[in-house]
């Protein structure tokens, strides 16, 4: 299976493909990239993706990646990834879990110093668990755009962040809110348990095995990822069809959303009787917005990355929607 990843084969059909064949082309697909775009006023361009194993593999870039158009976008275009990083770390826990060397429910303070994990919950230090980090339902605070945090040197430089200029938004288990502080814990977690850097694991166990060659990870492996579509694309068919993960319950696992949209470093874009699931993860910073979607009755991967100045997009799902909305037809 790796092999087949690596080297571009088409992969097995999934139990979960349906009968009919999408009548969807290559022109169509191209026209909607160049919507994409028009219809976001500070959106320069776009490179994206469709995968339907046996009937289209597209890749395609418009516009420009800079304000003066100089610099043509292309289907190798680096985009910050953001939180689209987040599965990979829930990956490598859910590894570790796989292993019995975690346990979902186990406190963090286990691994983590409780002094510290107080102050970020306000006194729950020891009630915080490692599912409440994967889950975004800790209640710590965020620690995007907080002073400290422009050039951070490392992980503990970002909570230190919080503990400065943030307050913790709930207790845990009480809200769902995606924060970007969770997964930051949570490569503390996987340092104290390995003894290794969080960028070496995601180097040695997702970017090196699945060839994902264009992808770099930064100080913060949380936020300074970036890489290009394609690689995103093999990570996602690694990740539904259960090479990076031993079980397939533990896929099921995280497929089942447990605080509202999100399930363990996964979200969820709805379900709906003709569509069935479909699932990815979603990231944006103030010049780029990528998300990556993976619909399981079709076996289909799409990927969509936007270079924007001022702002976010209007509509990001806009590409993604005209694709789904076509293939249940």
């Amino acid at each position: 299976m790796i092999f087949s990843l690596l080297f571009w084969n088409e992969p097995s059909p999934s139990e979960h493909l349906a009968s009919v064949r999408t009548t969807i082309k290559a022109a169509t697909l191209e026209t909607w990239l160049n919507q994409s775009v028009v219809q976001n006023p500070n959106t320069t361009g776009a490179v994206a993706l469709v995968d339907v194993p046996g009937q289209i593999d597209w890749l395609a870039a418009v516009g420009s990646e800079d304000t003066g158009q100089q610099l043509k976008m292309t289907r190798n275009s680096r985009f910050a990834f953001s939180t689209l990083a987040e599965p990979m770390i829930a990956t490598l826990v859910l590894q570790l879990v796989e292993n019995n060397k975690l346990s979902l429910q186990e406190p963090v303070c286990n691994y983590l110093d409780e002094h510290l994990l107080d102050l970020l919950t306000d006194g729950y230090g020891r009630e915080l668990t490692i599912l409440q980090l994967l889950n975004h339902n800790s209640g710590i605070c965020d620690y995007r755009n907080l002073p400290g945090t422009e050039a951070p040197v490392d992980l503990m430089e970002l909570i230190q962040a919080c503990l400065e200029h943030g307050n913790p938004k709930a207790a845990p288990g009480t809200e769902c809110s995606p924060v970007a502080t969770n997964y930051a814990l949570l490569g503390l977690v996987l340092e104290a348990v390995e003894g290794v850097h969080v960028r070496e694991l995601l180097q040695r166990r997702i970017l090196n095995p699945l060839g994902m060659h264009q992808t770099e990870i930064g100080v913060d492996p949380i936020l300074g990822m970036e890489g290009t579509v394609a690689d995103l694309r093999r990570f996602l068919h690694a990740l539904a069809s259960g090479i990076l993960l031993q079980s397939d319950t533990t896929l099921q696992q995280r497929l089942s959303a447990s605080c509202g949209s999100y399930g363990l470093g996964i979200q969820h874009f709805g379900l709906d009787s003709h569509m069935g699931k479909v699932w990815g993860a979603i990231g944006t910073n103030p010049e780029f917005s990528i998300y990556m979607m993976y619909a399981e009755k079709y076996d289909a991967i799409l990927v969509y990355g936007a270079r924007h100045f001022y702002g976010p997009l209007h509509y990001p799902r806009f590409f993604s929607d005209l694709v789904l909305n076509h293939l249940t037809l």
